[in-house]
């Protein structure tokens, strides 16, 4: 029998006139759907997303998959 685990990560940001966190997610977002440029096949793997921020995935183990990410506006 497979063993998994979920977690969830909320991110939040003060009202002070930045986009920060709409930038942190539309980056985000272009990683849900992400392919592989060898393979051409599908993967949400975050590892993908840290690679392009230049975070080494061979030191930082990393198994970790976007699910479900989406923004919420509490205004």
């Amino acid at each position: 029998m497979p063993n998994w685990c979920n977690n969830s990560i909320a991110f939040y940001q003060e009202d002070d006139g930045s986009d920060m966190l709409a930038a942190f997610f539309a980056d985000v977002q272009k990683y849900q759907n992400y392919r592989d440029p060898e393979t051409g096949k599908p993967s949400d793997w975050v590892g993908h997303w840290l690679n392009s921020s230049r975070v080494d995935t061979n030191i930082l183990y990393c198994r970790g998959f976007f699910i479900d990410c989406e923004i919420m506006n509490r205004h």
